[in-house]
């Protein structure tokens, strides 16, 4: 495309601003957490249309002079009542797909983060508008994945993407921590790994990877006694909140199986 005229900066050779549709700008967000040994996704139950009554991720419409990180923090706080740090947020990608949304075109940013350890499974809406949620509950991903619970928009294709990505991550990166607490030991961090990968993985192998990748966890001079009768404390672990590359890779045991 030839650039903007010097006469009419909003004319190029043969098209005007006039040719280009005005969209509306949207931010959505795959909400983590494992609970019960598994992965789970918060999903909202709409309580406007379109979709009304269906499930849908968390969401919602960027202000004009909002920042979309900024845009998906608040977002979730009215529907939710969670709270991110800073940097706790990462883009997944833009969709937009014009009939994606049957009220006008919507393209939406994509993010992805954890929710703290101590989310309940089933939240109440911390929003009183008109807009807010009938609903919200952090559904297992199987129910996701199999097609049993259908999202609304394209949101099964957003998860999809998340889901993908983060399994990769947790391959080459330190991505677990994010969902341990402060402190916790190595089955804890298995536990993990076998939720987000979907399959059990063997715990002494898993320990001796772990510890083999130099800077992942840093022991505690601390230990956690066992539930019940019996067995051996378990030592209790640390490590850096963030997101860093792994020294050696810890590929999922049964990548490429169908």
């Amino acid at each position: 495309m030839d650039p903007p005229s010097p006469e009419d900066p909003g004319r190029t050779s043969g098209y005007t601003l006039a040719d280009f549709s005005m969209f509306a700008v949207a931010v959505d967000v795959v909400l983590m957490s494992i609970q019960q040994r598994e992965l789970r996704i918060l999903l909202v139950q709409r309580g406007t249309p379109p979709y009304r009554g269906g499930w849908a991720l968390p969401g919602g419409l960027v202000m004009k002079s909002e920042p979309l990180e900024e845009a998906a923090q608040r977002v979730v706080y009215e529907q939710s009542g969670i709270v991110f740090r800073q940097g706790h947020l990462e883009q997944v990608g833009a969709y937009g797909d014009p009939q994606r949304d049957p009220r006008t075109r919507v393209v939406t940013v994509a993010f992805w983060a954890v929710a703290p350890q101590s989310s309940h499974p089933c939240l109440d809406s911390g929003s009183a508008g008109p807009g807010a949620p009938a609903y919200l509950e952090f559904v297992p991903v199987p129910e996701i994945e199999s097609g049993r619970l259908k999202l609304a928009f394209d949101h099964a294709h957003i998860v999809a993407d998340t889901l993908e990505r983060v399994r990769a991550n947790l391959e080459t990166t330190t991505l677990a921590r994010r969902f341990c607490p402060d402190e916790f030991t190595i089955s804890q961090l298995r536990e993990v790994y076998e939720a987000v990968w979907g399959g059990p993985l063997d715990a002494a192998n898993f320990q001796r990877r772990i510890l083999q990748s130099e800077g992942f966890v840093s022991p505690l001079e601390k230990w956690r006694r066992p539930a019940g009768r019996g067995g051996r404390p378990a030592r209790l672990w640390q490590a850096d909140d963030g997101h860093k590359r792994l020294s050696r890779p810890f590929p999922a045991p049964w990548r490429g199986r169908s």
